[in-house]
């Protein structure tokens, strides 16, 4: 279903329209590079067991039927009184100016972890931008039988008001 695009352009793009942003935001760790190099059918960002792996944006031109999308890994994005460095610091201005930019955020949750201060932070952050949101919670592998899909959908909801009118979607990149 999804593949990477050569040099030509989409219907959409010979329409005028240019290809949608897709922006995976999370904090460190959460799975945004695995899932990236998932929908890419190749190794195009380094994964790590350690946090700060992602440092820049890297970002795959793909195509969903006829429609281009352009798909950004973003470093993770911690409370600003947790970033250590200036390296980190850059990197989470950078990953916070793709979200500004955005047409849709996929906000990755690590489902082992629930929803934290941090995740409810990211996600209002993509509201505000006024994009598009998605809300994936990842390594659901980890935690439970499909029974549990709604129950967690429903505790996220109850936990965090605001995200009642997005899809919460369960995943294991």
């Amino acid at each position: 279903i999804v593949a990477r695009l050569g040099a030509g352009q989409t219907a959409d793009e010979a329409a005028g329209e240019g290809p949608v942003r897709v922006v995976l935001a999370g904090r460190p760790n959460v799975g945004k590079s695995t899932l990236m190099n998932r929908l890419a059918g190749a190794q195009v960002s380094l994964v790590d067991a350690e946090p700060g792996t992602t440092r820049d944006t890297t970002t795959v031109r793909l195509l969903l039927g006829d429609r281009s999308i352009l798909l950004m890994d973003t470093a993770g994005l911690r409370r600003r009184a947790r970033v250590e460095d200036a390296g980190e610091y850059y990197s989470s201005r950078r990953a916070a100016d793709a979200i500004a930019r955005a047409d849709v955020v996929l906000a990755l949750l690590d489902a082992t972890e629930s929803g934290t201060a941090q995740d409810a932070r990211i996600i209002a952050q993509a509201i505000e931008a006024g994009c598009g949101l998605v809300i994936a919670v990842n390594k659901w592998d980890l935690v439970g039988p499909e029974a549990d899909r709604q129950r967690h959908g429903d505790e996220l909801r109850a936990r965090f008001p605001f995200v009642a009118d997005y899809p919460i979607v369960p995943i294991s990149a």
